[in-house]
């Protein structure tokens, strides 16, 4: 049995907050498929840095979280704590409210992400790589080196105008392939990502960290993780959805 995703076509809400979450006014469902078990989506949580609605943000002032930091070419997972900090929100505020929220960390360089209730994870350096948030494009495979460890993203469906067909992502390490996401019909205009990859729970095989995003107006960073995986490469573990104009 797979998981079985309704993402939604998201409502353009501003201008000025570039990460705001999916909330009940979606309209227009998607369907799309992940390829993993029904249980993959455990309590583990996933944060980035970036200016919400107020309700959108499950974290306080002060939570540890683990953090991925990004700084001169190399990685580091440290315990963070989370900032907080009340914002105007441009949507709906009026002059005197300040009902928005702005995610930050103080980590030493550039903050990729934050989990937390994950377990199995160990502060320090990691092998990991990242090249500009590389596009996920048909027949155009992203190749994956993080420290000694190799991996392959791809890209498969048929072309058909500004969409493709059966569009499928494998992922392929070790001598083996696995379908992470697929869907009937995928817009050009809805850009997935490899935000990351690397060892986060070393273990000695790679993790992924990818916008699996279907709409033009969406993003959806999620964390597939290796060591979670049940005779599986990989298995999503936590994710986020924001919406932004």
């Amino acid at each position: 049995m797979s998981l079985r995703l309704t993402a939604a076509r998201p409502y353009c809400i501003s201008g000025h907050m570039h990460r705001i979450l999916i909330s009940s006014f979606l309209s227009t469902a998607i369907a799309v498929t992940v390829l993993l078990p029904v249980h993959s989506l455990p309590k583990a949580k996933l944060l980035q840095p970036g200016d919400f609605h107020g309700d959108e943000v499950k974290a306080r002032s002060g939570e540890i979280w683990y953090g991925v930091a990004a700084q001169g070419g190399s990685y580091t997972l440290r315990k963070t704590k989370v900032k907080v900090t009340l914002m105007k929100d441009t949507v709906g505020d009026s002059d005197n409210q300040k009902t928005g929220k702005r995610v930050s960390t103080r980590m030493a360089g550039r903050t990729l992400f934050l989990v937390r209730d994950l377990g199995g994870l160990t502060e320090g350096p990691l092998p990991g790589f990242i090249a500009a948030a590389p596009l996920l494009q048909l027949n155009k495979p992203i190749k994956i080196r993080a420290g000694n460890l190799h991996g392959q993203l791809e890209v498969k469906g048929i072309r058909q105008d500004q969409a493709v067909k059966n569009y499928k992502v494998v992922f392929s390490t070790m001598g083996r392939s696995q379908t992470i996401y697929e869907a009937e019909s995928q817009s050009d205009q809805a850009q997935q990502q490899l935000l990351w990859a690397g060892d986060l729970n070393r273990d000695g095989r790679l993790d992924l960290l990818i916008d699996v995003t279907n709409d033009y107006n969406a993003s959806i960073p999620t964390l597939f993780l290796s060591s979670r995986s049940k005779g599986k490469l990989i298995k999503p573990v936590a994710k986020m959805v924001a919406v932004g104009c």
